[in-house]
């Protein structure tokens, strides 16, 4: 296992990159300062993923990064 982090845009989007990141390999993710209210530009994401299968969550999250 890696552990992954970013400063990515908090957007639907992004959003839908995690979910597709999500859904695609096996992996956990943590999303800082996720209340409802979250007005934030952008947040910060841990992502615990395979050695293996980083290049493909770097690929996935470069555009909001």
């Amino acid at each position: 296992m890696t552990t992954l982090e970013y400063t990515i845009t908090n957007n639907l989007v992004a959003g839908l990159a995690l979910k597709e990141i999500e859904s695609k390999i096996p992996c956990f993710y943590e999303i800082s300062d996720t209340d409802s209210e979250n007005m934030e530009d952008y947040i910060a994401v841990t992502i615990y993923c395979r050695n293996e299968d980083a290049e493909f969550v770097e690929k996935i999250l470069a555009p909001f990064v």
